[in-house]
């Protein structure tokens, strides 16, 4: 059974309860693994940011489509799941504190959260004020430093080989060596078997598969200008 045929079992008994996602009753939240309520929350966060700029673009769908890597076995689950989140009255600072409770303190599952949702935001093209203000919101949720978010937006920019330093969080200045370790670091942290284990769905893996391509042509940039 799929996530997302999980994800919609359980609206089925949330609907039946009368209460938000939000709101889950505790019977229902100890019943439902964590996985199927991470998803819910991530979905939440990729429907309001879709919209946050008053319009939800097709590009917006097709990138969210992508990411989670959706089966035409289960368009009809994650439709149903998108919606709910789509309509939610709830804001999205309270779906981001809910992801964050899930995975309290793991960097590499709440970034990875936060480069899902860059990619949605840049889906038509570019990052508007308010989708930035969003997303500094939510990394600043998930416990993480306004440097950390620099280099999010650097890596996400038109030509992230502009500072690929940002892109792997070190100054120009640090000696190659240890702008090395720090890439092998980055490698190790956010390899998608690391990730599984931690608990981050299947459908969400490729979040970390471009993470690693970032981080590998930042890499290959500064060792090909140390070098010469």
């Amino acid at each position: 059974m799929s996530i997302w045929t999980r994800a919609s079992e359980f609206f089925t008994k949330l609907k039946v309860s009368g209460k938000g996602f939000l709101e889950t009753p505790e019977w229902l939240r100890k019943e439902t693994d964590r996985q199927v309520r991470f998803t819910i929350a991530v979905i939440a966060l990729g429907a309001k940011l879709a919209k946050v700029d008053g319009t939800v673009t097709v590009n917006e769908v097709r990138v969210f489509r992508e990411i989670f890597r959706i089966g035409s076995a289960d368009e009809k689950h994650a439709a149903r799941v998108y919606n709910y989140a789509r309509q939610s009255s709830a804001g999205y600072e309270s779906y981001g504190r809910a992801v964050a409770s899930l995975f309290p303190n793991n960097r590499r599952i709440l970034g990875g959260v936060l480069d899902g949702l860059f990619h949605v935001a840049l889906a038509d093209g570019n990052l508007n004020p308010t989708e930035v203000e969003f997303l500094h919101r939510l990394n600043e949720l998930f416990g993480f430093s306004d440097e950390h978010f620099e280099g999010m937006l650097c890596r996400h920019s038109d030509d992230p080989a502009e500072n690929p330093y940002k892109v792997l969080g070190v100054d120009p200045t640090t000696p190659a060596k240890e702008i090395q370790e720090r890439w092998r670091s980055l490698v190790r942290q956010n390899h998608p078997d690391i990730l599984v284990a931690d608990g981050m769905p299947h459908e969400a893996i490729r979040l970390a598969e471009r993470r690693l391509a970032a981080y590998n042509d930042a890499w290959a940039k500064i060792r090909t200008m140390h070098l010469k």
